[in-house]
């Protein structure tokens, strides 16, 4: 791991920059509240559709939820 950006309650969400040791990659990983982590995804609107029927599903059953996305940032360069 790079850097963490901890979790708090004004952005809920963290994050980290990681660097994949293979590739040289740098990736950006950020999990977060569902509400906050929906509108920043590039998602099909029919999967933006399923994901939010499962999300209100879990929410009902009384399950807490976060959501996952994660970005290539760079490729190291030397």
């Amino acid at each position: 791991m790079l850097v963490e950006f901890p979790f708090d309650s004004t952005r809920k969400r963290m994050s980290n920059l990681v660097r994949d040791m293979q590739t040289d990659e740098i990736w950006l990983m950020t999990k977060g509240a569902d509400n906050i982590m929906l509108p920043r995804l590039m998602l099909e609107t029919d999967n933006r559709k399923i994901i939010e029927e499962h999300l209100y599903y879990f929410a009902c059953t009384g399950l807490r939820t976060l959501i996952m996305g994660q970005k290539k940032v760079s490729k190291q360069v030397y």
